[in-house]
């Protein structure tokens, strides 16, 4: 039996947030407690009374990340022991602008939003080179 989908997916919604916080809570295990999550089951929590929690590794993704590089050279010969090479290299040639991975720590208040971009502008280099 499939779901019934209600109300829109949460990426559709033009949410400030690049996945929905209101999914998570914080793990909290009374200090002296036992901890649900560890392997032994004799472990008890610290002082401090927090557990890592029950999420899996790696269940938060980010924003998907694209680049494209491009470079072309050519070489002219001069005479028989010379040579002139030129090199065009094209860096983020399309200027996708990829955003960085949304804040994982739930404890402040941005949990869940992106603040930056972790791509480079265009970059476009040229070089001429001689070889003798």
């Amino acid at each position: 039996m499939v779901p019934s989908r209600v109300g829109q997916n949460y990426a559709e919604q033009r949410q400030p947030h690049y996945f929905n916080p209101a999914a998570f809570a914080q793990a909290i295990v009374p200090a002296g407690s036992a901890i649900p999550s560890a392997h032994d089951s004799t472990a008890l929590a610290g002082e401090d009374g927090t557990d890592l929690g029950g999420v899996g590794r790696n269940v938060l993704r980010g924003p998907g990340q694209q680049n494209l590089d491009f470079s072309i050279a050519r070489r002219f010969p001069l005479t028989e022991s010379k040579n002139l090479e030129f090199h065009a290299d094209l860096f983020n040639v399309f200027n996708h602008a990829s955003r960085d991975n949304p804040v994982s720590d739930i404890s402040r208040s941005d949990f869940g939003r992106v603040l930056a971009f972790s791509s480079s502008p265009r970059i476009v280099q040229f070089a001429l080179k001689l070889i003798f």
